[in-house]
């Protein structure tokens, strides 16, 4: 989405040999959108803030911040005041009294973030959030004028550098509108687009290909496509969609090809998009691989989102190895082997974030973000990594052979399987045997 410029202009990344197929690009892109905000505006934490700063993620973008335009016609929209469109963060405040002074707290966590170098975008629309089109779409151009510069300030003081737009509802003549108020107002933003179809004729605004003329129209080029290939937009091969994104459509009488260093594909994970790509951090990435192979000079990829990651900062190591053709040591849930532990029924992505956790703690492992439903209604499965063995009390054990034959027991009482070692623990008492799952 965004900071990273890889156009047919001069304003263009080093490109360098990794890995992967091809000659692709280093440091791509790899985007995260964050549907929450910063406390005391929303949720975040500075814990969360200072997971997002460590990690791997090179692009954040914050979902969503929209004109809140007094009544407000979002599905859940608040009540605003005075007769003045406001930014409004997920559809709640942004400012102190909606057009007061900014949240200090929310400031320095976001500041945190652009410090820690990531390239941090606000997205405007969404699924429910019609207003900021319709009001970009019917105000007199004054009042459209003003508008991007209230969105322009927000962007100031809370330390963003770009703008996604996320449309997917209302009159299609907002988004043009916005795109070029926006410019006017200030020339170096970085704009980037969240379509979710293919439509080589671009006369449906919501593709790829409609909203990139939209753009150029409009005077501004997106630096990032951020293609969802998710939820609406789904696909179980993500290659073969972007080989659809990239085929030469017409724009404006003119036939043109969107270059690989724009797009920037997107995937969803369970619980938070339906349908989704991919379940967690090792599946994620294989797309992620597969996209880079088949198109070397690919921006990056983007994740629809950080709140439904169980291991934020796993995946994203995982996916910036998978697009750099790097090798970082992505060991901070464990790396190791996944083993396949029972955990009783789960029924969701929400009832496996409580669940898994509690069968990785029962093996001394560390859940990997993946869960699968082996007998439905009554078993799933959490794929756990780096179980520790664990030492089962075992009785009385004089010598390894009466240990081959108790510690094999000892192991399938807690269905596990003795690894070949043991201790005594109390002379003539009691002896471990060492089990691992």
């Amino acid at each position: 989405m965004m900071k990273v410029f890889r156009l047919l202009c001069g304003l263009c990344v080093a490109t360098g040999l990794v890995g992967l197929a091809g000659t692709a690009q280093a440091d791509k892109v790899n985007l995260v959108y964050v549907e929450g905000a910063p406390a005391p505006i929303g949720s975040l934490t500075m814990a969360q803030i200072d997971e997002l700063a460590a990690s791997d993620f090179t692009h954040i973008v914050f979902a969503f911040i929209n004109l809140c335009t007094p009544p407000s016609s979002s599905q859940d929209g608040p009540s605003c005041p005075g007769t003045a469109p406001v930014p409004v963060w997920n559809i709640g405040p942004a400012y102190h009294g909606y057009d007061g002074a900014p949240f200090v707290g929310a400031q320095n966590a976001m500041k945190k973030l652009a410090d820690a170098g990531k390239t941090l975008y606000m997205s405007i629309g969404g699924a429910v959030n019609p207003e900021t089109w319709q009001y970009m779409a019917n105000a007199t151009s004054q009042k459209q004028n003003a508008a991007a510069q209230k969105l322009v300030q927000f962007m100031q003081d809370y330390h963003l550098t770009g703008v996604d737009f996320d449309f997917e509802a209302g009159p299609s003549e907002g988004f043009g509108s916005l795109a070029s108020n926006l410019n006017s107002v200030r020339p170096n933003i970085t704009y980037s687009s969240a379509p979710y179809k293919t439509d080589p004729t671009a006369t449906s605004p919501i593709s790829t290909q409609w909203q990139y003329c939209t753009f150029k129209a409009s005077g501004v080029t997106p630096t990032l496509i951020n293609r969802q290939y998710y939820s609406g937009g789904g696909t179980n091969n993500v290659p073969a969609g972007v080989s659809g994104d990239l085929a030469a459509f017409t724009c404006d009488g003119t036939s043109i090809a969107i270059p690989q260093a724009q797009m920037n594909p997107g995937i969803g994970i369970p619980g938070q998009s339906n349908p989704n790509n991919c379940s967690g951090p090792t599946s994620c990435a294989a797309i992620g691989a597969s996209v880079v192979a088949a198109f070397p000079d690919i921006a990056g990829m983007s994740l629809w989102n950080y709140e439904g990651l169980s291991e934020p900062t796993q995946y994203a190591c995982k996916m910036g190895n998978a697009l750099n053709g790097t090798h970082t040591d992505c060991n901070i849930a464990g790396d190791g082997p996944t083993q396949n532990i029972n955990a009783g029924p789960i029924w969701n992505n929400d009832d496996a974030k409580v669940k898994c956790p509690v069968a990785a703690a029962a093996v001394h492992g560390k859940w990997g973000g993946t869960w699968t439903t082996t007998v439905p209604g009554k078993m799933s499965v959490c794929g756990i990594e780096n179980i520790q063995a664990q030492d089962v009390d075992a009785g009385p054990i004089l010598n390894d052979e009466e240990a081959k034959v108790k510690c094999p027991v000892a192991a399938a009482a807690v269905n596990g399987t003795w690894n070949g070692q043991w201790t005594t623990t109390v002379e003539g008492q009691m002896s471990v045997c060492s089990v691992t799952f």
